[in-house]
């Protein structure tokens, strides 16, 4: 098939997991056969790479809210159409839409007029806050007030002056949720689309040697993820406070809130354990798999709720031990004692508790590793590309 997609990044100019599930996926269809063309943002998103790319084109536009910026939205919408239709022209089987926050919708409008089908692979609500006034205004908390008339009245006589109406999602596309946590959420706040269902993420499972429970207790922790309040690393830094001695910390990942990171690195000043933790900053996708086998323990402590968190599946494959708060989407595959152990969100005694079970019950590594390797074995990349292959086909034939 010839597949069109659709994001606002690919590697090695990522920003997140959706720009990574979103290459595993669209690589993995590409090594299956398929005729696959990656269209994303260009020099108005990030640097352009320095590498050959024959199946990544980045000739698309990055403008956030457009419709505060009407010029630059008009200009991006006038060139993007171009850009699309060129694409569209050369014969496109299906387009495969990911994180478009930032694209023009225009473009996605122009691939449903064209009679192309489109599959929307949502992993946060970008089809919801990507719309007139999103950014201004606390939209999903006026619509479940009943204010959901007047904003798109207001959405729309804004968006029309540079040609912005939003493409037909709910009526005509196939929408893919990451977690049925993710489409309740949709639905929640009225998004409820005639065609969807639910498309996991998946991990290569080949990638990952299968470990034997170790044989001395656990002692390295490693947290891989944004530096912000949402994914909670103050409290693995409360936790180690209280936990044995020899556990020690790793934290890799890029800097979102330069004033949290303040407030974590003071923190852990505060609490005289910083000479226990290794600062990292952020590092290639591939060093992090890497540092998986250096650990002991993922810590995931998100106090916000997670779409799926492909971080999580990682591990699980690679057979490090998981200790995790995170809410939403990773709770539909997350059992705690059977392939890791959760703790409330926030709460660094119940993280260092997990903590001090790893170190005292030794019959809990085999339990946990064995949980692990069949979670990581029923949501694999394969199985994940079966069932998108399955959805195009069953569209286009």
């Amino acid at each position: 098939m010839r597949l069109l997609g659709l994001n606002n990044s690919y590697p090695p100019v990522v920003r997140g997991g959706y720009g990574e599930i979103c290459a595993d996926v669209m690589d993995g269809l590409a090594e299956r056969g398929h005729d696959v063309t990656m269209l994303v943002c260009g020099e108005s998103y990030a640097p352009l790479p320095s590498v050959d790319e024959p199946m990544v084109k980045r000739e698309l536009e990055y403008v956030l809210a457009p419709w505060r910026r009407p010029v630059s939205g008009l200009r991006a919408a006038v060139k993007d159409d171009r850009v699309i239709r060129r694409y569209l022209a050369a014969g496109v089987d299906a387009v495969l839409a990911w994180h478009c926050r930032g694209i023009m919708k225009s473009s996605l409008r122009r691939c449903h007029e064209a009679g192309v089908p489109v599959f929307y692979f949502l992993h946060d609500r970008w089809v919801l806050y990507e719309r007139p006034g999103a950014l201004v205004i606390p939209w999903a908390r006026l619509d479940r007030l009943g204010a959901g008339l007047p904003r798109e009245l207001l959405g729309r006589a804004v968006a029309r002056r540079v040609e912005l109406r939003a493409p037909p999602i709910a009526r005509d596309g196939h929408v893919c949720y990451v977690s049925h946590w993710l489409r309740s959420e949709h639905e929640r706040r009225g998004f409820r689309p005639r065609h969807d269902a639910t498309v996991p993420c998946g991990v290569r499972v080949e990638r990952f040697a299968r470990p034997t429970p170790p044989a001395n207790p656990p002692a390295t922790l490693l947290f891989a993820g944004r530096i912000e309040k949402r994914k909670g690393l103050d409290v693995v830094i409360r936790a180690l406070a209280v936990a044995d001695t020899t556990w020690t910390l790793t934290v890799v990942g890029p800097v979102d809130d330069p004033k949290y990171e303040t407030y974590v690195r003071g923190l852990a000043s505060d609490l005289r354990i910083d000479g226990r933790i290794r600062w990292c900053g952020e590092v290639p996708r591939a060093t992090v798999r890497a540092m998986l086998a250096e650990h002991d323990v993922l810590v995931f402590p998100s106090v916000g709720a997670e779409a799926y968190a492909l971080g999580l599946l990682e591990a699980l494959a690679a057979g490090v031990f998981v200790v995790t708060s995170a809410p939403g989407g990773p709770r539909e595959y997350l059992d705690d004692g059977v392939n890791c152990l959760i703790h409330e969100p926030g709460d660094s005694e119940g993280l260092a508790g997990a903590l001090h079970r790893l170190r005292t019950e030794p019959q809990l590594a085999a339990t946990l590793l064995a949980g692990a390797a069949r979670t990581a074995d029923a949501i694999s990349l394969e199985k994940v590309l079966e069932q998108v292959e399955g959805l195009i086909l069953d569209d286009t034939q």
